[in-house]
């Protein structure tokens, strides 16, 4: 029995970004809920040892966030709703512009949180196969995996189509 080394890779760059448009803020507006585990679990499952880059981004305005900002931020309103625009500016969620080749030499795990409300589904596959599904690219040994949680919510709902608040909706006192 052979042994394989601990840690195969060195050198894997970890993207975590989180949608910071205003439609995410039902999903902090109850506390202790589904979605803000799942972001701990995000943060806490990452390896972080000496060879491993992680980099926090919010979507949108794809400003760097540090470790310990976005285990505080993205659990609360203001870091969608442009309350605060010195730290958080207003804004919409291009989930497409998050979706990023790996450096020259380097394997990446991107992590994308999002409810893709507003989002463009054929930017977002057509990024996707310029940058993961493309024959012409040799030795891509890529995978696109996807997570859906069930959360508890309670805030706007808006129309894809215009951006504009459809109706107003809580999971509150719901089982299904």
């Amino acid at each position: 029995v052979g042994y394989v080394s601990a840690n195969k890779l060195d050198k894997l760059d970890i993207s975590i970004n989180i949608d910071g448009s205003g439609s995410m803020i039902g999903y902090v507006s109850v506390n202790n809920n589904n979605y803000t585990e799942a972001l701990d679990a995000i943060e806490n499952v990452v390896d972080k040892n000496q060879t491993t880059t992680v980099e926090y981004k919010r979507i949108g305005d794809d400003k760097l966030i540090s470790r310990n900002d976005f285990r505080r931020d993205a659990k609360s309103k203001f870091f969608y709703d442009g309350s605060n625009p010195q730290q958080y500016q207003k804004v919409s969620s291009p989930i497409q512009e998050a979706i990023q080749p790996p450096s020259q030499g380097k394997d990446k795990l991107t992590i994308i949180v999002t409810d893709l409300e507003g989002d463009d589904g054929d930017l977002i596959s057509e990024r996707l196969k310029q940058y993961y599904f493309n024959p012409q690219v040799k030795e891509q040994g890529y995978t696109v995996g996807v997570w859906a949680i069930k959360t508890q919510f309670q805030g706007n709902v808006y129309d894809p189509n215009t951006g504009r608040t459809k109706f107003y909706y809580s999971t509150e006192g719901k089982t299904k």
